[in-house]
């Protein structure tokens, strides 16, 4: 019996062996910083500068600048702070400001 459990561990050492990959695998890198210039539907732009390394939006709108945090979205984007919030996906985002209806912004390409 000591002879078949032993054979059975020396079977699953070597499957474990060969399902390791021969080559380490790199994950793809993201740019530290990217900066994206948005125009929404009611004519109004924003430049927006969004740092990876910080999980960070910055927003430079007509009359502020406002930082806001990284938030867990399903998927796309999701920046949130001082009564601001920029929600998107690809191209498209809705940013929502204090006393102001949620606009939805293009970014440019």
């Amino acid at each position: 019996m000591a002879n078949a459990a032993r054979a059975a561990q020396q079977s699953v050492g070597n499957y474990a062996a060969e399902q390791e990959p021969t080559s380490p695998v790199t994950a793809p890198t993201t740019p530290g910083r990217i900066v994206a210039t948005y125009r929404c539907d009611d004519s109004t732009g924003f430049r927006a500068i969004f740092d990876n390394q910080r999980d960070t939006a910055t927003l430079a709108l007509a009359a502020t600048t406002v930082r806001l945090a990284g938030q867990r979205p399903a998927s796309g984007i999701w920046y949130a702070g001082e009564g601001h919030e920029l929600r998107g996906k690809g191209k498209v985002a809705t940013l929502t400001r204090p006393g102001n209806p949620p606009l939805t912004c293009h970014a440019a390409d």
